[in-house]
């Protein structure tokens, strides 16, 4: 299972070991890992297993199911759990604001690379924005705000190309915000504000893009010079 280390695999009480446990001996769809193999699916329900330990899945809100049908890890694809949207059984969207997830966002969650829409905003979330969100290159939307989300933000979301909307409003993020957001030439909105940044909004984020809204607190916004109206000032 390349996608997590194997001291986290091995470790019964992480949510990579829980999982792990869980595909490779509780799955009720018992599927076998086979060297050389495309494993793609077992994977992917790896990953999403993953989530379920790492965010409290059995404190959900809807308790990791709408219906007694679609209940996270139960015998369904995971195609058809709760919330989660496949196209040709590879998951495309995974939509879970407002859902009660604790815990960390794991690294795992990069390994979902054909995800176009992700939305974990509105949770209790205590960790950082893993790096690793940035091999998610065909995600078009991403919704991390509203989470208690600290530390910096990864300058690897400078990969995703395709993001139209980047909300990360409503967390604790600190630090200045990387001008590799600049690289993102689809972006229309991306929201900053009711944060902890410092510096100002570089100016190749409003240079490089097209139509673009950013709302971010006046500490940040009001030194953008190149666009007028690009950045909109929250004053706190």
């Amino acid at each position: 299972m390349s996608v997590s280390s194997e001291d986290a695999l091995d470790d019964g009480s992480s949510s990579q070991g829980k999982a792990f446990l869980w595909v490779t001996s509780e799955d009720p769809i018992e599927p076998q890992l086979q060297p050389g193999v495309n494993n793609a699916q077992i994977i992917q329900r790896y990953v999403l297993a993953v989530l379920y330990y790492a965010t409290n899945g059995e404190g959900w809100g809807f308790n990791g199911a709408e219906s007694t049908n679609n209940r996270w890890l139960g015998i369904q694809n995971e195609c058809d759990w709760a919330r989660v949207t496949c196209s040709n059984s590879v998951v495309m969207n995974l939509y879970l604001p407002g859902n009660n997830l604790s815990g960390a966002i794991p690294s795992e969650l990069g390994s979902l690379t054909n995800i176009e829409y992700l939305n974990l905003g509105g949770n209790n979330l205590s960790s950082t924005i893993p790096s690793e969100l940035g091999s998610l290159t065909n995600l078009g939307h991403l919704y991390l705000n509203d989470s208690g989300l600290s530390g910096t933000i990864p300058s690897e979301l400078g990969l995703l190309t395709n993001l139209t909307y980047l909300l990360l409003h409503y967390n604790d993020l600190s630090g200045t915000i990387p001008s590799e957001l600049g690289l993102l030439t689809n972006l229309s909105t991306l929201f900053l504000d009711h944060n902890q940044l410092s510096g100002s909004v570089p100016d190749d984020i409003c240079l490089n893009t097209g139509f673009l809204y950013i709302r971010a607190d006046s500490n940040v916004c009001n030194n953008v010079a190149t666009t007028d109206g690009c950045c909109d000032e929250i004053w706190l």
